[in-house]
């Protein structure tokens, strides 16, 4: 009975927050999912069922039952989306105190997605100074906290390309150890266990791998490193150093290019006497069963850092600090092409990452670009990309207070598919 309550005017984004009564007990909601449009009403089985705010998740069983528990009283927007097809269906109802409600979902309506273009951030809107995980999109939609159970300071995110409902992030405070998250089970699982600072770290286009930067021999310089994605199986991919030639490097910032075949890092000569052109970092490449180190950049300003690659594999951004200031370049993977310069400005410009298409490029700023960010802020931006030039910047999140936002990712999928 009270499952009729869907019918009430709300919109289907935009309801109050739940007031919170936890003496009073908490809620479910359950129901069916079912395809109105064929003959037999199908159900809709194995499908990923998520509640929005709290982001409760559960999965419908055979018969597209599912139920989702420990609600305090409040709106809530009940999300459903299979995967065979993929598309998207939901609906909203009212959870009373201690109440179990039944809110059943038909995917003869499917909802479409407002844009495919998903991204994750980190900002520290919650506790100042530690950064937690958000996801929204480019329309600039309200961000969810993605990790909603997690209390850690996390340094960077990468999304698993094979599996949009995984990461693999940076704890800060724990030597930077990493970890994967999944959405599905809600539990993050520790990867390493060196004591030593992973600085990046990224999946394989497959997710069974996993390359990052870590110092194993405690000399302070850092290696490329590949091991499996439960962290056995380590091997050495870039040493910190040549002992035919003798230079010593470090190495960080690894990405894995979407084709598989090359690893994008940032590299700089650390023994005495190196040329000053690679006494900083900058932006190399090398196969990932090993081989030469193709580097792109060699200047003698400051370094170039989080490369991040063009779904194409053949182009890649990433930050590169010039007067001070950190800018956003863009350059083919040749070294005989020219680096161009996305953002010129004397604000802070970081974590650049293309959208699934290579349409859209989303980076961090304090820069006042359309009007929104006078207390410069770090404020997530995106803006089109074509031929190398932005246009149509915006920005995605606006803070009055002192938040800080960083590590934006792109999330890889396509967009859903309706019948």
């Amino acid at each position: 009975l009270v499952g009729a309550l869907i019918l009430c005017s709300c919109g289907e984004d935009t309801f109050p927050e739940p007031v919170l009564n936890v003496a009073l007990g908490s809620g479910a909601i359950e129901g069916f999912l079912r395809d109105t449009d064929t003959p037999g009403n199908d159900p809709i089985p194995s499908a990923h069922v998520w509640s929005t705010p709290e982001n409760h998740s559960t999965t419908s069983d055979a018969t597209g039952y599912y139920k989702i528990e420990g609600l305090d009283p409040g709106w809530y927007k009940v999300t459903a989306e299979s995967t065979d097809p993929r598309r998207q269906a939901a609906g909203n109802i009212f959870v009373g105190a201690g109440q179990t409600v039944q809110l059943d979902i038909d995917f003869a309506v499917p909802t479409p997605p407002t844009d495919p273009r998903e991204y994750i951030f980190l900002a520290d809107s919650i506790l100042l100074g530690t950064k937690y995980s958000w996801l929204s999109n480019v329309l600039g939609e309200t961000p969810e906290r993605f990790q909603p159970e997690l209390i850690i300071d996390i340094a960077f995110v990468r999304w698993n390309p094979s599996d949009e409902e995984e990461i693999l992030y940076s704890g800060v405070g724990l030597n930077n150890e990493l970890f994967i998250y999944d959405t599905r089970t809600r539990t993050p699982t520790r990867v390493t266990f060196n004591g030593n600072d992973e600085h990046g770290a990224d999946f394989s286009p497959d997710g069974t791998r996993i390359v990052y930067s870590g110092d194993q021999d405690n000399d302070g310089n850092f290696e490329i490193i590949i091991m499996n994605r439960d962290g056995s199986g380590a091997t050495t991919l870039v040493d910190d150093y040549d002992g035919a030639t003798g230079f010593a490097y470090d190495c960080r910032y690894p990405r894995w290019s979407p084709d598989g075949y090359s690893i994008a890092f940032s590299i700089k000569r650390t023994e005495l006497g190196a040329p000053q052109q690679f006494k900083d970092f900058e932006i190399a490449t090398t196969a990932v069963v090993g081989g030469p180190i193709t580097e792109l950049t060699a200047d003698v300003t400051d370094d170039d850092i989080w490369p991040a690659w063009h779904p194409s594999s053949v182009r890649l951004a990433w930050q590169k600090e010039l007067n001070g200031h950190m800018q956003i370049y863009t350059m083919s993977a040749d070294p005989a092409a020219t680096a161009v310069r996305l953002t010129n400005n004397l604000f802070e410009d970081t974590s650049p990452s293309f959208s699934w298409d290579g349409e859209v490029i989303g980076w961090c700023s304090t820069a006042n670009y359309d009007g929104t960010n006078a207390n410069g802020n770090a404020e997530v931006f995106i803006a089109n990309w074509t031929g190398g030039i932005l246009s149509n910047i915006k920005s995605l999140t606006t803070e009055t207070t002192a938040i800080t936002h960083d590590s934006v990712e792109f999330r890889p999928r396509r967009p859903l598919r309706t019948p």
